[in-house]
């Protein structure tokens, strides 16, 4: 099977074009965690499958779909950095002009992706994802630890924590208990963020399926959205400060319009497994 790694803010991933090899689909699912295993595998948060449709959307103008498969084998519905390594691949290796707004079918939606920078290596790219949600506010206690979250839906759950501390030693402390928590059955992306000024964000993320990570796109996206919430910042572009890069939000002034995702893409290696 041919794949090509990529990583966009240090989020990496598995790239399989299976449009024409359908039995590549299966065996990524079958061996997803085998693949994405640091030491005896390529090494991955997740693999993405690039299908030509997908589930029930019906879209003649869709240029390709996307499947996501975490590293621990279950499947997300969408993934905002990893979107914007599929445009990459497919602008590409598809020939498309890099003037072109792209269509990606995901088990989140149709996704408009455009490419707004090109270099040698990293090309910056903008997603304009089809929702941000916000959702009921969510209070835990560990360890007599009390934790406030904003619950954002963005195709995925996400659960956004602002903190007066390092977001990296609140990651540390209570990413995998929030995440598993009995109050999110089906598990939950969780953020922490700590405000370095109006615009700009220090931002850490527990993603379900996945663990720590150096970037999250749809998580920057829970958390801008969250921020733009509760500081009356709407209309606003914050910029967020992961682990692995910095990425930029332009949240809409109305909650009805999506908001856009901006950030790299660069290809690191491909090969045969």
């Amino acid at each position: 099977m041919q794949f090509t790694k990529y990583e966009a803010a240090g989020n990496d991933f598995i790239v399989v074009d299976a449009r024409k090899n359908p039995q590549d689909f299966v065996f990524c699912q079958h061996h997803a965690c085998r693949l994405c295993d640091r030491h005896f595998g390529i090494g991955a948060d997740g693999i993405l499958v690039i299908t030509q449709t997908i589930s029930d959307l019906k879209d003649t103008s869709m240029n390709a779909a996307m499947h996501v498969i975490n590293s621990d084998g279950s499947v997300a519905a969408m993934c905002g950095n990893g979107i914007r390594c599929v445009a990459r691949h497919l602008y590409e290796y598809d020939g498309i002009s890099t003037n072109c707004t792209l269509r990606i079918g995901t088990l989140g939606g149709m996704q408009q992706v455009n490419c707004l920078d090109v270099s040698d290596e990293y090309w910056y790219i903008e997603v304009i994802l089809q929702r941000a949600v916000l959702g009921q506010i969510c209070k835990i206690t560990q360890n007599g630890r009390f934790w406030c979250g904003q619950c954002v839906d963005v195709g995925n759950p996400h659960a956004v924590f602002e903190i007066d501390s390092d977001p990296r030693d609140a990651l540390q402390i209570a990413g995998e208990f929030l995440s598993n928590h009995e109050t999110f059955p089906d598990r939950c992306n969780i953020e922490f963020i700590h405000a370095l000024d109006e615009r700009t964000l220090d931002f850490t993320v527990y993603e379900r399926g996945a663990g720590p990570t150096l970037a999250c796109g749809t998580g920057c996206v829970a958390a801008a959205t969250a921020f733009a919430h509760h500081h009356d910042l709407k209309g606003q572009t914050i910029e967020i400060h992961a682990p692995g890069g910095i990425l930029k939000v332009k949240v809409p002034l109305d909650p009805a319009e999506p908001p856009h995702l901006i950030g790299p893409a660069r290809r690191v290696f491909w090969g045969n497994v």
